[in-house]
């Protein structure tokens, strides 16, 4: 009995065992079934993800102009953009920093694609996914639904761009340099990451300085051409109030007898407080004795823009230089004025003044150069004028307490020198003898703080600019 019980009991600890053998290998057969059900589910979104971000592109596509909507697809490139964080809706989204094709649901809330090394059916060795982006190193997708390492890092270039170096510039964008590839960064719309792409070093278009690129040849010293009337020799001629009331008379002839129609001309009037007019900022409507608004008048211009800031100068040793300011000057304006140089009289010493021949920044003559090839430039359709400053006595004031400050007229000869280097028009009122306050009549009459013209200073110095004006343009026409 023992023995047949024995049996019998080991006989059914058989069938037993079988049976949880048989469940054991059943339950690992689900498992393996479900983990292959995961894996075709997460194939099926990344398809239909694919295709709604190719039907995306193609909208994009349509909205883009120029150069922009010629972009190749993802499809047509050697390498594309890293996905990353697919949404409810199936889109894609950029990835940023390295990281690869992880936490991506699938959709109706299957199994996570998500970080689990793992073999079996692997997509290594730069298998492409969705027409373009390449899945290099390790990117596996195993047994169990995992994607694991699907980075995809060192070079991925723009689509259908590559990398952007060498000074390969953008139209309105200029130059993207240091040849900084436009990969592992954060990607731009549609076409891959535009991050870590310095533009430092270069000079934009319509933007700032542009002097690096100036090959004007500068001269390295100044003389007046011959029999040219200086300040000196017409101050041995006739007092300032005698000469100024010569000019303004023939000016005034040549204004009544004025044959150049300005009407459709825009103007522009880059300066100082004697543009802005800033001593007569007490008066109710100021602005209309202005130089800028009283030329207006004179010529019957369009329009004439007052871009005069108070206290600027032309260089970078003080306010609101006109080298930075004269990008604010419109577009499309026909005629630029820029009368400067006073200010710098009374801050400028050797140092500063720097030399002709040179291009140094923070020095006169080196940003004045730089404004000059800026404003060709930007403005090539545009006549150009650059007046020198009217001699005034209050510069001669602040000599007297600094001798190191640089005398008035070395301002004058530099702005005459490098606007004929780079073939600009000159008005010279330093060496007209108008305005100079100097002269105790000047003074009294017409410059009463010895820099600044009153309101009828003010029309006698627009009467001048007009007339001149006039003469260069009708002298256009006889050529």
């Amino acid at each position: 009995m023992k023995k047949k019980d024995s049996l019998d009991k080991w006989d059914r600890l058989n069938r037993h065992g079988n049976k949880q053998n048989r469940c054991y290998r059943l339950q690992r057969a689900l498992r393996h079934m479900a983990a292959a059900a995961a894996v075709v589910l997460a194939v099926m979104a990344g398809a239909a993800a694919c295709g709604v971000m190719e039907q995306d592109r193609a909208e994009n596509a349509d909205a883009r102009t120029g150069e922009e909507a010629d972009l190749p697809r993802d499809d047509e490139a050697g390498s594309g953009t890293r996905l990353d964080e697919q949404d409810d809706n199936g889109a894609w989204d950029a990835a940023d920093g390295n990281g690869g094709t992880a936490d991506q649901d699938a959709s109706g809330g299957e199994e996570t694609v998500d970080q689990n090394d793992a073999s079996g059916s692997g997509m290594s060795d730069n298998d492409r996914m969705r027409g373009g982006e390449s899945m290099s190193d390790n990117n596996s997708m195993s047994g169990n639904g995992s994607m694991s390492d699907n980075s995809m890092s060192d070079n991925d270039s723009m689509t259908g761009y590559g990398s952007m170096s060498d000074n390969d510039s953008e139209p309105d964008y200029g130059s993207m340099s240091d040849n900084n590839s436009m990969s592992d960064n954060d990607s731009g719309p549609d076409y891959g990451s535009m991050s870590d792409n310095s533009m430092s070093d270069n000079h934009l278009p319509d933007l700032g300085s542009m002097s690096d690129n100036d090959d004007t040849v500068l001269p390295e010293t100044f003389e007046y051409p011959p029999n040219y009337l200086t300040l000196e020799m017409r101050r041995q001629i006739c007092s300032s109030m005698e000469e100024t009331a010569k000019e303004n008379w023939a000016d005034r002839l040549v204004i009544a007898d004025n044959s150049i129609d300005f009407s459709d001309k825009k103007i522009a009037c880059l300066g100082d407080s004697i543009t802005e007019a800033t001593n007569l900022l007490p008066l109710e409507n100021y602005q209309q004795y202005t130089y800028p608004s009283i030329l207006k008048e004179l010529l019957g211009a369009e329009e004439v823009y007052n871009l005069g800031v108070g206290g600027s100068t032309v260089g970078r040793y003080w306010t609101d230089p006109f080298v930075e300011r004269y990008i604010a000057i419109p577009k499309d304006v026909d005629i630029i004025i820029v009368m400067g140089g006073t200010n710098d009289g009374f801050c400028v010493t050797d140092d500063l003044f720097g030399r002709l021949g040179s291009r140094e920044k923070r020095t006169f003559c080196g940003d004045l150069a730089e404004l000059m090839y800026g404003l060709k430039r930007r403005y090539p359709g545009a006549d150009i004028f650059f007046a020198t400053p009217l001699p005034n006595i209050a510069q001669e004031n602040a000599r007297l307490e600094n001798q190191s400050l640089v005398p008035q007229e070395r301002f004058a000869e530099a702005i005459m020198a490098l606007a004929d280097a780079y073939g600009l028009q000159v008005i010279d009122l330093y060496n007209t003898n108008m305005l100079d306050s100097h002269n105790l009549e000047i003074n009294a009459s017409y410059v009463p703080d010895g820099v600044h013209p009153n309101q009828e200073g003010y029309r006698i110095l627009a009467e001048h600019f007009a007339a001149d004006l006039i003469r260069y343009y009708e002298g256009m026409q006889h050529e």
